[in-house]
């Protein structure tokens, strides 16, 4: 299989545009994320999440 950065149930979170921007760059430390922004787009599952992830790209 292919290596993963996030877990298979991963979902962006109803979030405040500041902590949008800090997962975005920062990532999420207690998790074990990311910056969201290296996210690649064909680690997500569905055509919605990587909607969301275009979404938060902007």
């Amino acid at each position: 299989g292919k290596f993963h950065v996030l877990p298979r149930e991963f979902s962006f979170p109803s979030i405040d545009p500041l902590g949008a921007w800090m997962l975005w760059w920062f990532g999420n430390p207690k998790l074990n994320y990311p910056p969201y922004k290296g996210i690649p787009s064909d680690d997500l599952d569905t055509p919605q999440i990587k909607a969301t992830l275009s979404e938060w790209s902007i």
